[in-house]
């Protein structure tokens, strides 16, 4: 298993280099045989939308979690 760090895939914007190059390990890993599950999380989007909606409403930390969550699909 692979927890990748979504501030590493989206700083601020999507790292595409950082991608093309983790692609290429994984793809060179999965030839011998090798499997993965990968999870990434939600990086500077999901702050952004947490941040967003706390200035707008006071939004309960459930709340804040499922935007994390939502942010992180994206990710996906």
């Amino acid at each position: 298993m692979i927890a990748l760090g979504g501030s590493i895939v989206h700083p601020d914007e999507i790292n595409v280099a950082y991608l093309k190059e983790f692609k290429n390990f994984i793809s060179t890993e999965t030839a011998k045989g090798k499997k993965f599950i990968i999870v990434v999380g939600g990086g500077a989007p999901a702050r952004k939308f947490q941040r967003a909606a706390n200035e707008v409403v006071d939004v309960a930390d459930n709340d804040l979690d499922w935007l994390g969550i939502h942010a992180t699909r994206l990710n996906a």
